[in-house]
């Protein structure tokens, strides 16, 4: 007996075209709403729009590293040379003045007023003029800030920062003014011993611990960078301001 063709009904087949268009889509980019009818009914509502997923942990888009707050070291051997610059420079000024510094010495009982003294107190203020970059820094294109907000540092953070250097010298200065008093002089001797001592224990710590300090420290901090809560920046060459 020949079956009829009517009497059994093929199921539909779905398209070949269709099928592939619906396995390019993934799981993995599209989100379906929570609230879609999923009661099999072919209504395009019972979906949501497709939603583009945000990038996964370790793909390209990665979050910025996170910097360290301390300051980049600049190069050690443009900061010797801003040194050597200042010291040069103010070596050649204290010279020139050096004759009237002799003439007012004639009316002082004391030699108070002296080469030395003139030449400390132009270095304690090289970083305070010119907004932190002095001679030296400001030819090297290098500035000394306040450590916590930027800014140029001040008169009193310029000495405190360049103070170190010169204690031992300004100790022994003070010894040398015992003469004009009336002490003993085994006494007054014994006491220049002893601080003469330690006055160059203190330079042959020092000098090594601050070289240190601005080669390997935390941001090319040195001690008297610390103590003056300052450090050095590179920045552009400016003489418009002295101070």
């Amino acid at each position: 007996m020949t079956r009829s063709s009517g009497g059994s009904r093929q199921p539909n087949r779905p398209n070949k075209d269709d099928q592939s268009r619906r396995d390019d889509v993934s799981d993995e980019d599209v989100d379906y709403d929570d609230n879609g009818n999923n009661n099999g009914s072919s209504s395009s509502a019972s979906r949501s729009r497709p939603a583009r997923r945000a990038p996964m942990a370790g793909s390209a888009h990665r979050a910025a590293p996170e910097t360290s707050g301390e300051p980049g070291v600049v190069d050690p051997k443009r900061r010797g040379i801003a040194l050597m610059a200042d010291v040069i420079l103010f070596f050649a000024v204290t010279m020139l003045i050096s004759p009237i510094i002799a003439f007012i010495s004639t009316f002082i009982p004391f030699q108070i007023i002296t080469f030395e003294l003139i030449m400390i107190l132009l270095l304690l203020v090289r970083d305070y003029q010119y907004q932190g970059r002095g001679i030296g820094k400001n030819l090297m294109g290098l500035q000394v800030v306040d450590y916590s907000t930027g800014l140029p540092p001040s008169l009193l953070q310029s000495v405190k920062r360049n103070m170190l250097f010169f204690v031992a010298t300004l100790l022994m200065g003070l010894v040398a003014l015992l003469k004009y008093l009336p002490i003993d002089k085994t006494a007054m001797l014994l006491v220049s011993q002893i601080v003469g001592f330690v006055c160059s224990a203190y330079v042959l710590v020092l000098i090594p611990a601050e070289c240190y300090f601005a080669l390997r420290g935390a941001g090319g901090r040195r001690i008297g960078d610390k103590f003056a809560n300052t450090h050095v920046i590179e920045s552009s060459m400016d003489f418009s301001k002295f101070n």
